[in-house]
């Protein structure tokens, strides 16, 4: 069985022979993870361990087409650093000066150059090549189960790998640690995967089945790595609400490529920004819907504004409305529902004595447009301080220069 069939036996059936099973397939390569970040064998395991009683709290959540290397990987380097919080930058200054050290030796090895900073190389990648590298190197899969597990060919796959190592020889290059790819995946598939403690599988596949022998630190450590794993998926929610903003907020302006090619960038903004120019009046509505799951009524390590609101507020609605005519009038008026009970209402907007805020049932007169409009930026993923500035042609000072400077 793969891995997700047998997490959906764990999830239907309470199977702990299934759990133990993924437990045993994965608890050296998350047990590595965690030592990397960790130098410490004890405070590993328990790293290892609070990663697989996460693991079962999530059992019914993952999605079939997920790849468990992946999310145990990125679940393994995201306890990692909750467990060391106030400890990362002390150890990123030790790892540093440890890498000044090795620059002096005559033959120096690539894992111990690139171990310290390979988690944070990881981190850069998108979720992809995350996958991949995980795959490929940490789960030790060859290039044709991997493409299987990506959905793609074995050669796209083989391609997916080396971009991905090509990226993190970019990461370390600009560390100073200059290293072929060839070098760099060498090094990952031989040193990255250590060999977990014995026991641990057993005491990694009880706790998070049977939630016992559990200690007050790892509890603490699962809570704070499951509200960070909350605000990483809000995170991103939030930035796909952007686009699909700015997308829906340009709807009238049509780019249409007769060619039937993809534009590039600069070409669509170019397009974009001359179509802005012509206009005399622009108005469009927007929403957008913020959800956070996993994390309200539970921010203990929050500070108490953020864990007041955090009680209230698993979903906040913002709908806005924007109307602007040249020369430079407009108003943007907004509704943040922020409770079932409460609804904030705001605007920005132009008049005879100057640029206007309404907030918090107060009027208050701004300095400047631009401060004014920033004002609404919060509600619209930014939509109501970007379109505005588009349209009147903001420079530097405010003033009406060339449209570029926007």
């Amino acid at each position: 069985m793969d891995d997700i069939e047998l997490l959906q036996q764990y999830a239907t059936q309470n199977s702990e022979e299934a759990f133990a099973t993924l437990v045993s397939r994965h608890v050296n390569m998350v047990y590595s993870v965690a030592l990397r970040h960790l130098q410490n064998s004890h405070q590993a395991e328990e790293v290892t361990q609070a990663v697989f009683v996460i693991l079962a709290k999530k059992a019914r959540d993952l999605r079939k087409e997920s790849i468990l290397s992946g999310w145990l990987y990125q679940t393994a380097r995201l306890t990692s650093r909750n467990f060391l919080r106030g400890e990362i930058r002390r150890q990123q200054r030790e790892q540093e000066a440890y890498m000044q050290s090795l620059t002096h030796e005559t033959e120096p090895d690539a894992w111990p150059q690139i171990a310290p900073f390979l988690d944070d190389a990881m981190a850069q990648l998108g979720q992809k090549d995350r996958d991949a590298i995980a795959l490929r190197f940490f789960a030790g899969k060859n290039l044709r189960e991997v493409g299987a597990n990506l959905g793609v060919s074995e050669d796209a796959a083989k391609m997916r790998v080396g971009r991905a190592v090509e990226k993190l020889s970019g990461f370390f290059s600009k560390r100073g640690i200059a290293l072929s790819a060839a070098i760099v995946s060498s090094a990952i598939a031989t040193n990255s995967v250590q060999a977990a403690p014995m026991g641990l599988v057993s005491s990694a596949t009880i706790a998070a089945t049977q939630g016992i022998s559990l200690t007050t630190s790892t509890a603490t450590l699962i809570k704070g790595t499951l509200k960070l794993m909350a605000w990483t998926k809000m995170k991103i929610t939030i930035a796909a609400s952007a686009v699909a903003l700015l997308a829906a907020g340009t709807a009238t302006v049509a780019l249409v490529n007769n060619s039937g090619k993809t534009s590039a960038a600069r070409e669509i903004m170019q397009k974009t920004e001359t179509k802005y120019a012509s206009l005399s009046s622009f108005q469009c509505t927007g929403k957008t819907v913020t959800v956070l799951e996993g994390a309200a009524g539970t921010g203990r390590n929050f500070p108490p504004e953020a864990n007041a609101a955090l009680t209230s507020m698993n979903r906040q609605t913002n709908e806005y409305r924007i109307k602007m005519a040249r020369p430079n009038l407009y108003l943007i008026e907004w509704e943040s529902k922020v409770h079932s009970t409460y609804t904030n209402l705001g605007a920005v907007w132009s008049a005879g004595e100057g640029d206007l805020v309404f907030l918090t049932g107060k009027t208050q007169k701004m300095n400047d447009r631009r401060s004014s409009l920033s004002r609404a930026a919060g509600v619209s993923s930014g939509a109501t301080a970007n379109m505005p500035s588009a349209f009147f042609e903001f420079g530097t000072n405010n003033s009406i220069t060339k449209f570029a400077d926007a």
